[in-house]
């Protein structure tokens, strides 16, 4: 089963077909006002379309025939810590003595 989406819907040419067995993760994009959806495919493609969440749940539950329930992406990992090691340092910065 398909459904087209915008990925931006200003311009015509930005219309996809999608697979929608190959979708894995519904998210919501963007602020309050202007929420935007966030698809993300069975092999770690995500693209972001120019249609509300609500109405892209909707598209999917006509073309599946079934209830749909997002499943919220883990929270992104923390950037990794800059890692100051001493061992770094050729030199003892004492007294010349090891």
């Amino acid at each position: 089963m398909f459904i087209r989406l915008f990925v931006d819907r200003k311009n015509p040419k930005s219309l996809m077909v999608i697979n929608v067995a190959s979708i894995r993760y519904i998210v919501h994009e963007g602020d309050g006002a202007s929420q935007k959806c966030g698809l993300c495919f069975a092999h770690g493609d995500f693209v972001t379309v120019d249609h509300e969440f609500d109405s892209v749940v909707l598209l999917l539950e006509k073309a599946t025939g079934s209830r749909i329930h997002p499943i919220p992406l883990p929270p992104a990992r923390p950037a990794p810590q800059e890692v100051r090691s001493e061992l770094m340092y050729s030199k003892s910065q004492g007294d010349g003595q090891i």
